[in-house]
């Protein structure tokens, strides 16, 4: 959905669409700061994170920039923009052992992807950056944090209008992990493993469209 995209677009490389797979600016800021303290920092955008969580290890070396660079410069030669997006979003780990957007969706909120609000696409993207840090069952206070940071972004990029940003703002985050939801939502989603292995189980027997479709009762 192009809220879910906007969002993710406004949190992780809001010039996506318009690079060549890397950040100039980024990559002068990463080069001034490993020149001071020895230290790599951010720099990557959406195309390079794909390369360094596909085909590259996590260290964060000089060495492992470059090639992470070459890599992206190759990886946008050969795909389209929407199917980098489209593996990158199907992908990336957000947290409660949620890979890609439909099971983050369905973990944090029990809905179909089509179905989240941009507080909730908001919340989504503010993920990648940190899952752990941005638990709402843990860090609701950050979670909540950047998930308004989110919002702001996809509002001074034009994704969303003034007042639903401000409508946005003011809402709680209620998720299946937040402790507040039961008195809000009237539906529960189990936590862990037990809830993970009865998802495959329904997918097995039925089809992967089955949890999306609602109104179901599982004893």
């Amino acid at each position: 959905p192009p809220t879910l995209i906007n969002a993710f677009i406004s949190a992780e490389d809001k010039n996506f669409f318009s690079h060549s797979g890397y950040d100039p600016i980024g990559y002068f800021k990463a080069i001034i700061s490993f020149l001071k303290d020895g230290k790599l920092r951010g720099a990557s955008t959406i195309t390079q994170q794909i390369t360094k969580g596909f085909l590259l290890s996590g260290e964060r070396t000089f060495e492992r920039k470059i090639k992470e660079f070459i890599l992206a410069l190759r990886l946008e030669n050969a795909l389209s923009k929407n199917e980098i997006l489209e593996l990158y979003l199907n992908e990336v780990y957000l947290g409660e052992n949620s890979y890609g957007v439909v099971a983050a969706s369905n973990t944090y909120f029990a809905k179909d992807i089509n179905e989240l609000t941009p507080g909730e696409a908001a919340f989504i993207a503010s993920l990648p950056k940190s899952p752990d840090q941005y638990n709402p069952k843990v860090y609701i206070k950050n979670a909540v944090n950047r998930r308004n940071f989110v919002l702001k972004e996809m509002f001074q990029n034009k994704y969303i209008d003034e007042e639903t940003f401000k409508n946005e703002l003011n809402k709680g985050l209620i998720t299946n992990l937040s402790n507040n939801y039961k008195a809000k939502n009237n539906y529960k989603l189990l936590e862990g493993f037990l809830a993970d292995e009865i998802r495959l189980d329904l997918k097995y027997l039925f089809d992967s469209n089955f949890l999306s479709r609602g109104n179901l009762i599982i004893n």
